[in-house]
């Protein structure tokens, strides 16, 4: 059997606005690196 926990995040808007940037840099970070790693998987 699996169990699971759900959270719930009640962040300001201060906060809100944080988390947001935050994501957007790694999600930034991740994609330079795909691209970078694909570039030498590629013939």
């Amino acid at each position: 059997m699996l169990l699971a926990h759900k959270i719930e995040l009640r962040a300001t808007e201060e906060q809100k606005e944080y988390l947001n940037k935050a994501c957007g840099t790694v999600r930034h970070c991740y994609n330079q690196l795909l691209e970078r790693f694909s570039e030498n998987q590629r013939p």
